[in-house]
C-alpha cells in the first residue's frame, strides 16, 4: 500500500464532513459520477457506485465504506477495469492547528502491472487527491 501526506489548515472534522459528501467530490475529483447507494444511521455512505474515466478506458466500479472518528476506510466490491481499491484517510489534529492527512492506497486493475508501475499509478493519485482535497478544503 502507498501512503501520502498533506498538512490541512483545519479541523479533521471539516475535512471528515467533506470525505463524507461523496457526490460532493465531483467538485474536486476526477470522477465522473458517484452514486450513494447505501448510507449509515449518521447519514454517511456505506455503499457507493462510481464512474470514472482514465483516458481512453471509462470503469464503473462499487466501493465499501467504514467509518471511524478520524478515518475512513474503503475497499472495492466489484468493477470491470479496477480489480482491487483499498483505501483510507486517517486525520491527526496538530498541536500548531490544522490536519495532518495520510491517504493510503492499494489499487489493482485487469492487466497486471509490475509493482514499481503500480506504486507509481498509486503515488500520482495520491498525490493528486491531496493536493485537490486541500484546496477544496481551505477554501471553504
Amino acid at each position: 500500500m502507498t501512503s501520502g501526506t498533506a498538512t490541512i489548515a483545519t479541523t479533521p472534522d471539516t475535512i471528515m464532513t467533506v470525505l463524507a459528501d461523496l457526490p460532493g467530490m465531483l467538485a474536486w475529483s476526477p470522477a465522473q459520477s458517484v452514486e450513494v447507494t447505501e448510507s449509515d444511521d449518521a447519514g454517511r455512505p456505506i455503499q457507493a457506485r462510481w464512474r470514472e474515466r482514465y483516458g481512453p478506458l471509462q470503469d464503473e466500479f462499487v466501493l465499501h465504506y467504514q467509518w471511524h472518528d478520524r478515518a475512513v476506510s474503503w475497499w472495492l466490491l466489484h468493477g470491470r477495469i479496477l480489480k482491487r481499491e483499498n483505501g483510507r484517510f486517517e486525520l491527526d489534529s496538530l498541536r500548531c492547528g490544522g490536519t495532518q492527512l495520510t491517504y493510503s492506497l492499494e489499487l489493482g486493475i485487469v492487466v497486471p502491472l509490475p509493482p514499481c508501475v503500480r506504486t507509481r499509478i498509486e503515488s500520482l493519485v495520491i498525490a493528486s487527491t491531496l493536493e485537490s482535497l486541500k484546496k477544496h478544503v481551505e477554501s471553504r
